[in-house]
């Protein structure tokens, strides 16, 4: 036997093989956790919400907040106020411009000087406004040129909700005035990222994905799709006679679902001219979303929103089938709705794939509250039963 045989560990030695053996197991004991934590947040419901651009995406979200007890700190009512201010601005500046744009005077133009000086301020993140320009704003939204380019104003790309906020601007101006819950459905400001929202429902957690709209950030929307249960698709029913005013100039169709997508060689082409009228742009959009591979599982949930906003189109005269050809039927809201329905159906490669349609405005919480309780009920035990819980 050797001397080195015969040595006795030191107390240091046996000190640092414990830590050492006491580190292996701490971390191993967090690896495990972690791998639990993913496993148990695999079976947690994941439901995208997903559209064209300003389709109502968000304001179902908001919706769900607001039926579901999460409230609006004050902070984002903060915010929320900051864009019904400019939401506002930004509306009577579009009608502004309509007029210019058709040859009609506006009386108002000592008050429209005041209101374009003061304009940029009013868009940049504010909720103070001169109460000058208040009655500036009051007197050019009550102006008859201004009021008389109202109905054609979608057509031009000026938000829908702007009437609402011009309205009553000014309750929106009088100091410490809160958004009610009805201000904040009515705000349009579009997704640019993606956010994130969680609910306990029923003692589960649901996972809520809003992700932009626009066609510059569809790109983004694949990294979502793995482990999704269900698609609450949005598109605009209103949006019939609007336009994109966009051109694909990288693939951003092609590039948006991956191999998988099995798109049509024209849509791959990044000089491809896509739709421009935003109902056509949403039906092909669900197209790729329905037949993609990825989500194939997934069940899907079509809202066919703004109907309100559809119906008062109808209802002053603007004719359907002037926008969208094919479409020979009267020019009422049920017969259009129901044409509408079957150009989405129609893009189902798989005929016999199930996709539950509902007509909405999201801006009506009465509304809602009875559709969204039944749905997240149903989306909720069809997601469990996928994943074995049920």
């Amino acid at each position: 036997m050797s001397l080195a045989d015969c040595v006795v560990p030191s107390a240091d030695a046996d000190d640092e093989s414990r830590l050492a053996r006491m580190t292996s197991d701490v971390i191993d004991h967090l690896i495990r956790a972690d791998a639990e934590q993913r496993r148990l947040a695999d079976k947690e419901p994941r439901l995208l919400i997903l559209g064209s651009g300003d389709s109502g995406k968000t304001t179902l979200l908001k919706q769900l907040r607001l039926l579901h007890g999460k409230p609006f700190s004050g902070a984002e009512a903060q915010t929320y106020h900051e864009l019904m201010v400019h939401n506002a601005a930004l509306g009577l500046t579009g009608y502004l411009q309509l007029c210019d744009l058709l040859s009609l005077h506006v009386a108002h133009s000592d008050e429209r000087a005041l209101f374009e000086m003061n304009a940029p301020a009013l868009m940049h993140r504010t909720t103070e406004i001169p109460a000058n320009v208040v009655a500036a704003m009051q007197a050019l939204w009550c102006d008859p040129a201004v009021q008389s380019v109202l109905p054609i104003a979608p057509q031009h790309n000026i938000q829908d909700t702007a009437p609402y906020f011009l309205a009553k601007i000014d309750a929106i101006a009088a100091p410490g005035y809160t958004p009610t819950n009805d201000d904040i459905l009515q705000v349009r400001s579009p997704t640019t990222g993606v956010s994130e929202t969680v609910f306990n429902i029923n003692n589960r957690q649901l996972h809520f994905i809003d992700v932009g709209g626009q066609r510059g950030l569809r790109k983004q929307w694949s990294g979502f799709f793995d482990n999704c249960h269900a698609i609450l698709f949005v598109a605009s029913i209103s949006s019939f006679d609007q336009t994109l005013h966009e051109i694909a100039k990288d693939g951003l169709m092609g590039s948006l679902m991956g191999p998988d997508a099995d798109l049509d060689s024209d849509l791959l082409n990044p000089d491809a001219v896509l739709p421009t009228n935003r109902l056509a742009d949403a039906v092909q959009l669900f197209g790729q979303i329905v037949n993609n591979r990825v989500l194939a599982k997934s069940q899907v949930v079509l809202f066919l929103n703004k109907d309100d906003l559809f119906r008062d189109k109808l209802a002053r005269g603007i004719r359907f089938a002037d926008f969208v050809h094919g479409y020979d039927g009267p020019n009422k809201a049920d017969a259009i709705a129901k044409h509408v329905r079957h150009m989405f159906m129609a893009q189902r490669r798989d005929k016999d794939r199930i996709v539950t349609v509902h007509r909405t405005c999201c801006t009506d919480t009465n509304a809602m509250q009875i559709l969204v309780g039944s749905l997240i009920e149903s989306l909720t035990r069809s997601a469990l039963e996928s994943v074995g819980i049920l």
